[in-house]
């Protein structure tokens, strides 16, 4: 959980055109927010046409922790 809390306050950059017709493999996370009583979410990395990254150290933790998961 405070590694979710951590890459929310992380650096995400703006979408960049990588492929063509290759669809989106989305990698995010939810926090919940108290005051608006909603869940955030947090992008963690998206791959595919467009490729977002978030710069933050527990991001890429959370991304390498998922992927390893789905092999």
């Amino acid at each position: 959980m405070i590694k979710v809390l951590n890459a929310s306050n992380g650096i995400v950059t703006e979408p960049r055109s990588e492929m063509y017709d290759a669809g989106i493999a989305k990698y995010s996370a939810f926090v919940f927010d108290d005051k608006s009583e909603k869940y955030k979410q947090v992008m963690i990395k998206q791959t595919g046409d467009w490729f977002i990254d978030n710069k933050s150290p527990e991001a890429n933790e959370i991304y390498n922790w998922m992927v390893k998961l789905n092999q």
